[in-house]
């Protein structure tokens, strides 16, 4: 589940287009943006959007593609169609597409056709099982081609590049020929001309496709074969003829053929020279081998025979061969391997959306769909839901009750960057009608719509309830009223981000519940003599009920509309932290510092409450302790930790060796230092001076007299001391 801010928004704009609107509150502090950064925004129903997905801000179109079943597999090649009228903005030649998957993966692709006055084939590589939806960028004037079969397919060849090592062939009856974007295939003498890939592909998976696109000038024995082995003909034991092909039954070069399998030929002519046609084998390692031809062009099979059988064999080779009549020839555009699925994904391409960079909470006053920008893993959702309509009056005399207010909720989610989620807008009641519930992922947060007024009826609609919605904080709308003797029913007023709507009032002149802050609207007042309904207010105001005082009929004013706001925020780094921090034994310590913004201070790395106040570690017990440090710049930080270590170093006297003679001065001790943080210093002066340099330990000192009194202590890297002894 995709779920999360802190909700800002000290001003508001709005903007809109005939797809929708949506508003863009600006948030300045001191004149200063804060850190709320582009989101994207993709509407499969209508809506203008703002993204910072994607390729990037170069590209200034998206259109959304549904998939329907999902991708079965990991790196599923699905097949994208765009139709005549759907490619404005694009560049000429479809250098600028760009794919992504809504985790805001990049999508490697091949356009196999492309026709800006009909239809283009593209096949994209979808990297995750289960994925449903695609976004297709573009509308970037400079932006390279990236165009890539091989990247696309498990096995790829369009040869558009000689040869080379990959491909094997025979050519004894002719010859074998790349030039431009195609492989020619000749025959001159009747002998046999072959072509076939030197080394195996590797399927994805052991369910697959083989595909070739090819036309022929001349048949007579053309036979295109999945296989064993490089060079080889029909895999041994397929058939019982082991034989199938585009062949003729007729002698010498023909101009059309018919298809030949396992010793039977067509009854009729289905192949002719100079048309592309399509040659798939549809394979499962071990079991099954299928064979399917197709008019390139118009997609159809040739006939209507199923030519299966299976095979036990793994088949990881194509050969195609033209043999024994002259002036035959195969042209072979390209050979490709994708993955095989019982049901392929159908992909629905949507419509155009402009991509616009907003630096602000994204507002929904439309529904649409929302997509969590790069970096945002937490957002809050606020909803708004819709106002009921008042009652509509159709009897003489007779006054209408108001309709109820909508509901306010809101949660903080967490979600993760790419998660694409619907969000629904509330739609105003009209008369007699509720509103209905605004939404954000249908059931994560829900906002109810206000109840309708009855129809030719006093009877007034009651608020959204909190207990038909869904979030962490929820607010009921405002109920409207009842008609009185002279006046219609108000509207209730909508909820907001501070509480409940206001009920209206008893019927009265003008009378209506307020909305409350923030942006919960008003409800339309009431009316008297012969009057339709007052609209509610946006957001949520219920509508009012009519009165009529003659024989026409009176509507009651309509509900106002819902709305979502989505608010996030990327959180800023760490603060800037150096440590470790030493300190010797009972040492007086100093408040910790971190570089930073509105620090907070804790003891754990996660969880507990911060504090503003910098700690002064205590320094009585050896050891380490760790603090930790976030700042916040409109959302808090991960923590910085500082480790604050206590050294304590002590000695003891490892051994000595006393003056050999009175009077001498060879008596030696051996100290050996521990504690702290070599290397060590040493002295036998109670620390009036110490050796320098690196010392070795145990550190014996020589030359040492009689009747002297020798307090021995020692000093570690980090300059602290131990006791003296004795």
């Amino acid at each position: 589940m995709k779920k999360a801010f802190t909700f800002k928004q000290l001003g508001q704009t709005e903007a809109a287009n005939d797809r929708g609107s949506y508003r863009i509150p600006k948030i300045l502090i001191n004149g200063v943006a804060k850190l709320f950064l582009p989101v994207a925004l993709f509407f499969l129903l209508q809506m203008q959007a703002a993204v910072a997905q994607g390729p990037g801000s170069g590209w200034g179109y998206y259109r959304p593609i549904t998939l329907n079943p999902t991708t079965p597999n990991a790196n599923y090649q699905v097949k994208v169609t765009l139709s005549a009228g759907q490619y404005s903005n694009m560049n000429s030649t479809g250098n600028d597409l760009r794919f992504y998957d809504d985790a805001n993966n990049n999508c490697p692709y091949w356009i196999e056709s492309w026709n800006t006055s009909g239809n283009s084939v593209i096949w994209v590589k979808v990297p995750t099982t289960g994925t449903d939806v695609l976004i297709l960028y573009y509308g970037n004037p400079s932006a390279p081609a990236v165009s890539s079969g091989s990247t696309t397919f498990d096995f790829f060849d369009d040869f558009t590049s000689s040869l080379g090592a990959n491909w094997t062939t025979i050519t004894s009856g002719g010859s074998v020929i790349q030039s431009g974007s195609a492989v020619t295939l000749s025959n001159t003498n009747g002998g046999t001309v072959s072509l076939s890939n030197t080394t195996p592909f590797t399927p994805a998976t052991s369910s697959f496709f083989l595909e070739t696109k090819h036309k022929e000038v001349g048949y007579n024995r053309n036979r295109f074969y999945a296989t064993t082995s490089t060079g080889n003909g029909c895999p041994a034991g397929l058939l019982a003829t082991n034989d199938y092909g585009y062949f003729s039954s007729s002698a010498g070069t023909q101009t059309s053929s018919k298809i030949y399998w396992n010793g039977s030929f067509t009854s009729s002519t289905l192949l002719s020279n100079n048309t592309d046609y399509l040659t798939r084998w549809q394979i499962t390692d071990g079991s099954t081998y299928n064979w399917y031809s197709y008019n390139y062009a118009t997609g159809a099979a040739l006939d209507a025979t199923a030519r299966n059988t299976t095979y036990a064999s793994n088949i990881r080779y194509i050969s195609i061969l033209v043999t024994e009549v002259a002036s035959t020839s195969v042209i072979v555009d390209w050979v490709r391997v994708r993955q095989y699925a019982a049901t392929e994904p159908v992909a629905t391409m949507g419509g155009q959306n402009t991509l616009t960079a907003v630096t602000t909470p994204a507002v929904f006053t439309s529904s649409g769909n929302f997509i969590v920008p790069s970096g945002v893993t937490s957002i809050t959702v606020q909803c708004w839901g819709a106002g009921g309509g008042g009652s509509t009056i159709t009897s003489y005399g007779a006054r209408g009750g108001g309709g109820g207010g909508g509901a306010f909720a809101s949660s903080i989610l967490s979600v993760s960057p790419g998660n694409i989620f619907p969000v629904a807008v509330g739609t105003g009641g009209i008369a007699n009608t509720a509103g209905t519930n605004s939404t954000f992922n249908t059931t994560s947060v829900v906002a109810a719509g206000g109840r309708g007024g009855t129809s030719n009826s006093a009877t007034a609609g009651a608020g959204g309830t909190t207990a038909s919605s869904t979030g962490t904080t929820k607010y009921a709308g405002g109920n409207g009223a009842a008609g009185g003797s002279t006046y219609s029913g108000g509207g209730g007023g909508g909820a907001g981000t501070s509480g409940a709507g206001g009920n209206s009032p008893t019927a009265a002149a003008g009378s209506f519940g307020t909305g409350t802050t923030q942006y919960g609207g008003n409800g339309g007042a009431s009316v008297s003599g012969s009057n339709n309904g007052n609209t509610g207010s946006n957001y949520g105001g219920g509508g009012s009920g009519a009165v009529t005082n003659s024989t026409t009929d009176k509507t009651g004013g309509s509900g106002a509309k819902g709305q979502v706001i989505i608010s996030w925020c990327i959180p800023p780094s760490a603060p800037v932290v150096t440590g470790p921090v030493n300190y010797c034994l009972n040492d007086t310590a100093t408040p910790l510092s971190a570089t930073g913004s509105n620090l907070l201070w804790y003891l754990t790395p996660t969880g507990g409450t911060g504090s503003s106040t910098a700690p002064t570690p205590s320094t009585s017990i050896v050891g380490t302790t760790s603090y930790y440090v976030s700042q916040t710049i409109d959302c808090e930080s991960p923590r910085a930790r500082i480790d604050v270590i206590v050294y304590a170093p002590f000695t003891t006297i490892n051994g000595q060796t006393n003056i050999s003679c009175n009077g001498g001065s060879d008596g030696t001790i051996t100290i050996l230092a521990n504690g702290g943080v070599a290397p060590y210093q040493f002295s036998v002066n109670n620390g009036a001076s110490y050796t320098s340099g690196a010392n070795p330990n145990p550190y014996t000192v020589i030359g040492l007299g009689a009747n002297i009194q020798y307090k021995i202590r020692v000093k570690d890297s980090t300059g602290c001391q131990s006791p003296a002894i004795p």
